[in-house]
């Protein structure tokens, strides 16, 4: 499915169809230094998703934190092997250290994995801008929905050609002919136009 954001009005992850649906800002990196590529994209979710996907993201910078954190351990090792030979002391406290930072590392790397709000369930995101819905049904709502939208364009380009006789309200954008006096849905005087 290509980037034509056209989603169902329900939430992404529980499927709740509400008038309040908020965005999910979603993004991708890849790549170091100056070959970093990113593509970001917006998903629908509820109030009550869009705070666990935020909670979710939380967790997950703090995950791959200590990631970094554990890419250490084996410098540290090594200083511990060479270190202990000039600074007898240094083998007391830097296994301990090093088991500190192993243990208390992993319940984060190991619970973003396994939340319920990890993105990576819902959704495929492409380093090339494209997209895929995991969920089968939501996505063939969405094709539905992005079918209904192109053949509503090519009508309205083929039986309601816009001329020089056409204005819209530049209030609510409903569409008349020019010499309106007033628009019909909102009020708002069409004669200055």
């Amino acid at each position: 499915m290509t980037k034509s954001n056209v989603f169902p009005n329900k939430c992404l992850k529980c499927k709740k169809v509400s008038k309040k649906i908020e965005k999910f800002f979603f993004s991708k990196t890849r790549g170091l230094g100056n070959n970093k590529h990113s593509v970001s994209m917006e998903f629908p979710v509820c109030e009550e998703c869009l705070l666990g996907f935020n909670r979710y993201l939380k967790l997950k910078k703090i995950g791959n934190f200590n990631l970094k954190i554990i890419s250490l351990i084996p410098f540290l090792f090594i200083f511990y092997l060479v270190g202990s030979q000039f600074y007898p002391g240094i083998t007391y406290f830097l296994p301990i250290i090093i088991s500190i930072l192993f243990l208390s590392s992993f319940p984060f790397i190991f619970i973003s994995y396994i939340n319920s709000f990890r993105i990576t369930k819902f959704v495929k995101l492409k380093m090339d801008g494209t997209y895929i819905i995991k969920d089968l049904e939501y996505r063939n709502e969405m094709i539905q929905l992005y079918q209904k939208s192109i053949i509503s364009e090519a009508h309205k380009e083929m039986y309601e050609p816009e001329g020089i006789d056409t204005i819209f309200c530049p209030k609510c954008g409903k569409k008349y002919e020019k010499n309106t006096a007033f628009c019909l849905a909102c009020g708002k005087d069409l004669r200055l136009l």
